[in-house]
C-alpha cells in the first residue's frame, strides 16, 4: 500500500463566535404598505375565524384555508438562515422541512438589472431563487404568527428573538396552505392518463406519503383517517410503513381505476383534499436495464478465496446468482424476504452483474479482487416468463430497502460501508428524493 504525506493542518486559534444568523435576499422586499396590500386580506381572514371560531376547526371546511393541523407553506423571496430555529420560537408549531424553489420575476419580487443604461430596472429574463418553508401549526401558532405579523403592520418592533421574522414578513411571496395542486404533480397526473389508456382495469396500486408526525398518537390517529378515506373510495391498504430515522410514513394503497381517473383530472376527490397526505404518486418501481448482449470477457480467476473479516461493502440489488464462477463463496447473503427462493436463476442477471463488478472490478483490465465477502440484501427478483428483475409490488420499495438499514444483521451492527453505518444507509433520505418522484430508483 503506497504511504501518503500527512495532511498539514493550520494552527488552533481562538476567535469570537460568529454573529447571528440572518436573512439572506436575493430579490427585493417589500414594505409594509405593499404586503398590506397583497396578504393582508388572508391574514385578515384568518384573525376573523380565530376570533369567531375560538377552537378554529371550522377552517378545516375550506380545502383553500389556513387551518390548525393542516400543512403551512411559506414561499419566501431569498432564504432564510436556519428558519428552522426561527419557527421554534412560534409556539405550538411543528416544522416539517424547506427545500430551494425557482420562479418567475413579476412587478414586486425580481432582480434589478446591473447592466448599463438599464441600472434598477426589473430583470424579466431571469428567474429568482427562494425558499418554500413548511410547518403544521396548532391555533395557537396561527395566533401568534397573526400577532406578529400585526405588530409589523403597525411598525412596532417585534418581541425579542423574533426580529427576523420582519424580514421573513418583507420578502414573503405567499402563505397558503398545502394543497391538492401540492399533492399530485404533473408527470404524476401524465403517468397515470398514460396508464390508464394502455390498461384500464379495475384496480391500480399507488403510493401515499402522510406528513411525519413525532407524535406516535398523532400518526395513529391520522393514519386512521387515512384508511377511512381509502375504504370510502372501495380500495385497500396493501402495506403501511413508518420510519423514524428519515421522518417517513407511507402506505402502498390499491385504488379503483374510475378513483385514478378522477385524481388524473384532478378533481377534488377525498383523497386529494385530504390534510393528512402529503404526496400521492405510482408505485416506486426499480428501472432495470434489460440483459445486453455483450459476451463476457476471458479473464483470469483470482484463486484466492476471501478472508474472514467481516464485509465492507454492501449491495442492494437482484437476487444474484450464488455459485457463479465469480461470486461462489464471495457472497453474504441477506434475504429475510425469500427473494431467492421467487427468482428464477437463468435470468438473474442484474445483481450478479453488479455484485460482480464490485469483487473484480473491470475484467477487461486487470484489476484487484475484493479481499473481503460482498454483504448481498436482494431487494428485486426475477419473476421469470421474461419479465425483468423487479421488485416485490406488495411492499413498499423504500421499506425494503430502509427495513436493512434499522435492522442489521443479528450481531454484525455498523458492518455497511454506507456512511453512517446501517442507518446511515437511509439515514439522509426522504421518498421522492431517494426513490425518485415517478417510481424510478434513483
Amino acid at each position: 500500500m503506497p504511504e501518503y504525506p500527512l495532511l498539514p493542518l493550520p494552527a488552533f486559534e481562538r476567535g469570537d463566535p460568529p454573529g447571528a444568523r440572518r436573512f439572506v435576499p436575493s430579490a427585493p422586499s417589500l414594505g409594509r404598505g405593499r404586503q398590506g396590500e397583497r396578504l393582508g386580506p388572508i391574514f385578515e381572514r384568518l384573525a376573523n375565524v380565530l376570533e369567531e371560531y375560538r377552537d378554529g376547526l371550522s377552517l378545516l371546511d375550506d380545502p383553500s384555508s389556513i387551518a390548525p393541523e393542516r400543512a403551512l407553506v411559506l414561499e419566501v423571496a431569498g432564504s432564510v438562515v436556519d428558519f428552522q430555529a426561527l419557527a421554534a420560537r412560534v409556539e405550538g408549531r411543528e416544522f416539517l422541512w424547506d427545500e430551494e424553489i425557482e420562479f418567475e420575476p413579476d412587478e414586486d419580487f425580481f432582480e434589478p438589472d446591473t447592466r448599463k443604461g438599464r441600472k434598477g430596472e426589473p430583470r424579466t429574463d431571469r428567474p429568482l431563487g427562494g425558499r418554500l418553508y413548511l410547518a403544521m401549526p396548532d391555533v395557537e401558532a396561527l395566533r401568534q404568527l397573526l400577532s406578529l405579523w400585526d405588530r409589523w403592520q403597525r411598525g412596532e418592533e417585534l418581541p425579542r428573538s423574533f426580529t427576523p421574522w420582519r424580514d421573513v414578513f418583507a420578502s414573503l411571496r405567499e402563505i397558503r396552505p398545502w394543497g391538492p395542486a401540492d399533492r399530485l404533480s404533473d408527470e404524476t397526473i401524465a403517468r397515470w392518463r398514460e396508464e390508464l389508456e394502455d390498461d384500464p382495469g379495475e384496480m391500480r396500486r399507488i403510493e401515499v406519503e402522510l406528513w411525519f408526525r413525532d407524535s406516535g398518537a398523532s400518526r395513529d390517529a391520522a393514519f386512521r383517517r387515512v384508511a377511512d378515506v381509502v375504504a370510502e373510495t372501495g380500495g385497500a391498504i396493501i402495506d403501511h410503513t413508518v420510519i423514524e430515522e428519515i421522518g417517513y410514513e407511507g402506505a402502498l394503497i390499491d385504488l379503483p381505476a374510475g378513483e385514478i381517473a378522477r385524481l388524473a383530472e384532478r378533481e377534488e376527490v377525498d383523497l386529494v383534499v385530504c390534510d393528512d397526505i402529503m404526496f400521492l404518486r405510482p408505485q416506486s418501481l426499480a428501472d432495470v436495464p434489460a440483459p445486453g448482449d455483450e459476451t463476457e470477457p476471458e479473464a483470469a480467476i483470482a484463486d484466492e478465496q476471501p478472508t474472514e473479516l467481516p464485509p465492507v461493502a454492501a449491495l442492494f440489488d437482484g437476487v444474484p446468482v450464488q455459485n457463479h464462477v465469480l461470486l461462489d463463496g464471495r457472497l453474504e447473503m441477506d434475504d429475510p424476504d425469500g427473494s431467492e427462493a421467487m427468482s428464477v436463476v437463468a435470468e438473474r442477471y442484474h445483481g450478479t452483474a453488479m455484485a460482480s463488478l464490485i469483487l473484480h472490478g473491470d475484467r477487461n483490465v486487470a484489476s484487484e479482487v475484493l479481499s473481503r465477502r460482498l454483504h448481498m440484501r436482494p431487494v428485486l427478483y426475477a419473476p421469470g416468463n421474461g419479465v425483468r428483475e423487479e421488485p416485490r409490488r406488495d411492499r413498499l420499495l423504500i421499506d425494503v430497502i430502509c427495513g436493512q438499514a434499522r435492522h442489521p444483521p443479528a450481531g454484525r451492527p455498523g458492518a455497511c460501508a454506507v456512511p453512517g453505518g446501517w442507518r446511515g444507509a437511509c439515514g439522509g433520505a426522504r421518498v421522492g428524493r431517494t426513490l425518485g418522484s415517478e417510481g424510478g430508483l434513483a
